[in-house]
């Protein structure tokens, strides 16, 4: 008897550890204190921004800083950090008393619970190139790392392939009196992790857990960047000249970029359900 209870209260305390995972508000980091998750997101906003500037000098540095048709184009850079925690219980247990001569009889029953909670926080900057080139490139100043802070996410990859539709003229981005083209960026991660438990044993007259899982527990995570360059809008002349920002194009493609994210996140959710 002392056996059962030990057991019933291991039980119990693994249960509690899984499935408080989606009743409360995620952290960022896997693991570690709150300063480590400052550091974290710190250390992720400054690869981003550093891709952006090793990008921009790459591509002038190859023309030896002459005019290029990005003199006058800016950068928005869009940073989604979604942490989605999920964990469910699912007891059952079918009770058998001894059989008659005439009745074979069985009991099953179960019980499923589920709990999840999403995360989402979301950074949005605008440069200008000039600004990025008044900046020094980072180099190897960068630490790297898991996920968006790895060294190389590829921008300046798109870059110089963006370079040579423009020489072989199949796009024209100094063209005026059209809307203007605009080059977009994507970079996305997605990490998940899950585990389950099912501790099964049997009664004289009651087999608990015979079948399925009874605590499970899942973490998500869902990194993306998008990064849009395009023309700006310097918004007048003289007195009423405001600060450049996105012309209305390179806007509506940052923005096309924001809901097709949240509509592909929302699919995903509703899959992993």
């Amino acid at each position: 008897m002392r056996t059962i209870r030990i057991r019933w209260a291991m039980f119990v305390c693994l249960a509690t550890v899984l499935s408080s995972c989606g009743t409360y508000v995620p952290e960022i980091q896997d693991i570690g204190t709150k300063e480590d998750q400052v550091g974290m997101v710190q250390s992720i906003v400054r690869n981003v921004t550093c891709e952006v500037r090793d990008a921009i000098h790459a591509y002038y540095g190859r023309h030896n800083y002459e005019p290029t048709f990005m003199d006058d184009w800016g950068v928005q850079i869009l940073l989604d950090l979604t942490i989605t925690e999920k964990s469910g219980a699912s007891p059952s247990a079918i009770w058998a008393p001894p059989p008659s001569p005439a009745v074979l009889f069985t009991l099953a029953g179960g019980l499923s619970a589920s709990s999840e909670a999403l995360r989402t926080d979301k950074l949005h900057s605008f440069y200008t190139v000039k600004e990025i080139l008044a900046m020094n490139p980072c180099g190897t100043s960068r630490d790297g790392g898991f996920m968006l802070m790895e060294r190389d996410l590829k921008l300046t990859d798109w870059l110089f392939d963006a370079a040579a539709v423009q020489y072989t003229r199949q796009a024209d981005f100094n063209r005026s009196g059209l809307p203007p083209d605009v080059l977009f960026h994507e970079v996305k991660f997605n990490v998940e992790t899950t585990g389950n438990l099912t501790p099964a044993f049997k009664l004289s007259l009651v087999n608990v857990n015979d079948s399925g899982v009874f605590f499970s527990t899942s973490r998500n995570r869902s990194h993306d960047l998008q990064i849009t360059l395009g023309p700006t809008d310097q918004g007048g002349k003289g007195k009423s000249k405001s600060k450049p920002r996105p012309s209305i194009a390179a806007a509506d493609v940052a923005l096309a970029g924001a809901i097709g994210r949240a509509v592909g996140e929302s699919v995903r959710s509703a899959l992993r359900n």
